[in-house]
């Protein structure tokens, strides 16, 4: 991506210098601080979460990108031993937060507690020094580190403190702890503005110059319009300090200030950016139903792909179905079964209509009519061609000059009159499709395509497809060529753009805000009458984000949920239509259809708690890579076992294997491992056979076919069976065959592009089965979510598609679903950082009892949760374990005293 080269070259700036690599740097770091246990630890609390360790690397981070600019002469000039003061200093000053003293402080357990403790800091430097790389310091240095240290709070900066400094002799002593302590002041604030103002008013303000990009929160689009700021702000030369969810702080030297990026330099970036994310394979979108729209989503309509089109509308019904089921009620009829008109939608009534069309006669289920069921059905997929082929050459997509070109084109192949006809028609009717489009094309003169057959019925009926497509994509293209602006998605790109650029907080255009306030006071006032209705002079407010707007479209199912049903938001009385959501809104849901490839059921959406470093957000991003890139090879089968599957509601199959594990130092790739599980033998050995079963219909049960065509030379058929099952054959054919049978397909994706927020669109709800209570698969996703926050030093929250986005970092760990229940039992929307280990393995011990106490399937896992003792679970086990005659397993004792150390203090 686009994206992430940038964040790497932006990483790659001024990395080598007097400090050497910053990520190697930070990595050091981040191992001295996970072997004194500072992710455990608390760092901050009351305005924002953040963990002794995470909240240190940011600063070093930051850190690490400052000097460049601070070792100018202009500026501070700092040598390598003062860099070098800087960094271990920025390392160690919060070192007294590590005291279970300290920490009983922070969550509130005891008074105050000042967090610099000169002894430890002495004791710990001589090991930081050595695992930095920095083991060679003179002793005046130490001094000068410990300094740093016991001096960075301005509390700590009383007369005796002082002069205890400065006589020990020591060099810009005073300065260097200035910085330390400015540095952890930005990186302690909360939110862009406070981070922007720590830096103004810090001696810092005095050599650096700031900006910042903001934007409002929306969704896959916000990730897009980061990239393009990002990209905008590096162009011209700023250097990012510290990433949010919703914005970036950047600086530049004082000396050499530079401009900030115009917007439209911004939407410039994030129309290319755009492009890129819509140039996949659209036709499932394109491309409808048979009996609905055949042309859902023209937004999304690329000139160049109409043979694409059609091929996949002749693809959206077989052939031999109408023929079934006319031949099914004949025999009903003929044993009595059923009256001989069969009602008015029997597909005898369909002939009878067509005939009546064309002006003839016949009986009811005579060999006529058998003949014209046969010819009808198989016609089938040509009517569907037919019928995408006019929605593409409506004026919406070409204008009406293309249409007179394509009136003119058609009419010459297929007669006069036969536009009229074409255009006619509506959902696919097949009476009235075959008299009026396809027996057009069926009486055509073989010799006019240069076939040896009188007419052009006479082919194949594949024959007779591929060569109505043929026509009919010709004539497409001669519109195309005649218009001077044919459909195309570099359209949807520029207006997605137009779109999304208007969720840029900053920079952006001068904004009335008095002229803003009026006109959203006006939609307010205006827009219930209009709610449901989709009319031209009408004034909105989005249901989805509340944004006033006078043009939208009527919400589609596989956008939000029910679009149909009556809100508050229109009048209590009359009709109400659908739901009319903004461009914006839509072109956000297109665009996650688009990368998922699907409409996904689940949002999983990774950011920062608070902030986040360049490096470390780089890391960031390579850990959710990891993790894709590992899941991704289960989902789509890359293993030598289709069996395994990964599925995040399986929680405690999860929680069995988390037991072992250690948070703190699991991998992207580990944590994929625990997703993991295997099928049941049963369902094992009925997917074997449904392999081998398509395998042999596929080389119709020859096996020499099979092995010419794979370059292999099996004896037997189980041994080609093994083979593809285990992902041995390279066929392309055989691994169509297998990913169909095994179900192999990428059931979520990575939108990963900057580190302010990472998502994985999920197309299948979270939750353990139909069954599932709500209460129950909000625990799962909150169980997931801290899995995931932990693993990755981040907050996670699980949304449904159709829920706003509006999380600013600062929250929590986990974000708990709006499920009142589920809400209650945990104590908050979020779930804190001191708490997230605790519900962590609470929720994952509390799956486990359920399943071994075989409590119901909807609300299991909350009943254990909210049981009075653990005793009472213990009892339920034993119940369950006498009645299959089998005793109560030490494992069970030791999941109920995790459950009893874990639930109970919390409850």
């Amino acid at each position: 991506m686009i994206g992430k080269e940038i964040i790497m070259e932006m990483d790659t700036m001024s990395t080598e210098g007097q400090m050497g690599d910053k990520e190697a740097l930070l990595q050091k770091a981040s191992e001295w601080m996970l072997a004194r246990g500072w992710k455990q630890k608390v760092a901050k609390r009351r305005q924002f979460d953040q963990s002794l360790l995470e909240h240190t690397l940011v600063e070093l981070d930051a850190t690490l990108h400052l000097l460049p600019i601070l070792r100018q002469s202009c500026h501070y000039g700092l040598s390598l031993e003062e860099e070098q003061v800087v960094v271990v200093s920025i390392v160690a000053h919060d070192v007294g937060k590590e005291r279970p003293e300290w920490q009983d402080y922070i969550l509130g357990r005891h008074g105050f507690v000042s967090d610099v403790d000169p002894e430890l800091t002495k004791n710990v430097l001589p090991d930081l020094n050595v695992a930095l790389g920095f083991s060679d310091l003179d002793p005046k240095v130490m001094a000068v580190i410990e300094n740093c240290v016991n001096l960075h709070m301005s509390h700590e900066r009383h007369d005796a403190n002082v002069v205890s400094a400065m006589l020990q002799g020591t060099d810009r002593w005073y300065s260097l702890a200035n910085l330390v302590y400015h540095i952890d002041n930005i990186c302690s604030a909360k939110g862009i503005f406070e981070a922007k103002s720590a830096l103004e008013r810090s001696t810092l303000g005095k050599h650096l110059k700031t900006a910042y990009h903001q934007l409002a929160i929306r969704g896959v689009s916000t990730t897009a319009l980061h990239q393009a700021a990002m990209e905008s702000f590096y162009a011209v030369g700023w250097t990012p300090l510290l990433h949010f969810s919703d914005a970036t702080l950047y600086v530049c030297s004082a000396v050499q200030p530079v401009p900030e990026p115009k917007v439209t330099q911004i939407e410039v970036r994030l129309v290319e950016t755009l492009k890129e994310a819509t140039g996949h394979d659209v036709a499932q979108f394109i491309v409808g139903r048979p009996t609905a729209n055949i042309l859902p989503k023209p937004e999304l309509f690329e000139y160049g792909e109409i043979r694409t089109y059609l091929e996949a509308a002749a693809r959206t019904v077989g052939r031999k179905s109408f023929l079934t089921s006319y031949e099914r009620l004949k025999k009903r009829i003929a044993d009595g079964k059923a009256a001989v008109t069969g009602g008015t939608k029997s597909k005898a009534k369909v002939i009878e209509d067509y005939w009546t069309l064309k002006g003839s006669t016949h009986d009811y289920y005579s060999a006529e009519m058998d003949r014209e069921a046969e010819r009808i059905s198989m016609a089938h997929p040509d009517m569907m061609v037919f019928k995408f082929f006019k929605a593409a050459m409506k004026a919406d997509l070409i204008g009406d000059d293309g249409v007179e070109v394509a009136r003119s084109k058609y009419e010459a192949i297929f007669g006069s009159g036969s536009w009229t006809s074409l255009i006619s028609t509506s959902t696919l009717m097949p009476a009235q499709d075959m008299a009026k489009t396809v027996d057009l094309f069926y009486q055509l003169p073989g010799r006019e395509f240069g076939l040896d057959v009188a007419t052009v019925e006479e082919l194949a009926a594949e024959k007779r497809t591929e060569l109505l497509i043929d026509i009919l994509a010709r004539i497409a293209g001669q519109v195309y060529a005649a218009i001077p602006e044919p459909p195309s998605r570099e359209v949807l790109a520029t207006r997605m753009a137009s779109r999304f650029i208007q969720d840029l907080v900053n920079p952006t255009a001068q904004v009335d805000l008095v002229q803003l306030a009026q006109q959203q006071l006006e939609h307010y006032a205006t827009s219930k009458t209009c709610a449901g209705k989709e009319t031209r002079k009408a004034q909105y407010l989005c249901p989805v984000c509340n944004t006033p707007f006078k043009e939208g479209k009527k919400a589609a199912a596989d956008f939000i949920d029910k679009p149909e049903s009556h809100t508050n938001r229109g009048v209590a009385h009359g009709p109400f239509n659908y739901i009319v959501i903004c461009d914006t809104c839509r072109y956000e849901r297109i665009l996650r259809q688009l990368l998922l490839g699907n409409r996904a059921a689940e949002l999983i959406v990774i950011f920062p708690r608070m902030n986040i470093g360049p490096s470390a957000g780089k890391l960031l991003m390579r850990k959710a890579q990891a993790l894709y890139d590992r899941a991704y090879k289960f989902m789509i089968g890359d293993t030598d076992d289709p069996d395994q599957r990964l599925w995040l509601a399986f929680t405690p199959l999860i929680a069995d294997r988390m037991i072992e594990q250690d948070l703190d130092r699991l991998t992207p790739e580990q944590l994929v491992d625990l997703l993991v599980y295997r099928t049941s033998e049963k369902e094992r050995r009925e997917n074997r056979r449904r392999l081998e079963r398509s395998l042999r219909e596929a080389y119709e049960g020859d096996l020499e076919q099979a092995n010419t065509e794979w370059g292999t030379d099996f004896t037997t058929w189980d041994e080609a069976v093994d083979a593809v099952y285990a992902n041995r054959v390279a066929d392309p054919t055989a691994r169509q065959i297998r990913a169909e049978e095994y179900r192999l397909r990428p059931q979520m994706r990575l939108i990963c592009q900057t580190p302010h927020m990472i998502m994985l669109p999920v197309s299948y709800p979270i939750k353990l089965g139909n069954d599932d209570s709500e209460t129950n698969a909000a625990l799962r996703r909150t169980f997931i979510a801290l899995l995931l926050g932990l693993s990755l030093d981040a907050s996670v929250a699980i949304v449904h598609d159709s829920e706003q986005i509006d999380f600013q970092g600062g929250e929590g760990v986990a974000f708990v679903p709006p499920v009142a229940t589920a809400r209650e039992l945990i104590g908050a929307n979020w779930v804190p950082l001191s708490d997230a280990e605790h519900w962590f393995k609470g929720i994952g011990i509390a799956s486990i009892l359920a399943r071994d106490g075989q409590y119901s399937d909807r609300s299991g896992l909350f009943e254990v949760l909210t049981t009075a003792t653990a005793g009472h679970v213990l009892r339920r086990i034993e119940q369950k374990r006498a009645a299959q005659k089998s005793p109560v397993r030490l494992q069970d004792i030791a999941h109920l005293q995790v459950f009893e150390e874990v639930i109970k203090p919390k409850r």
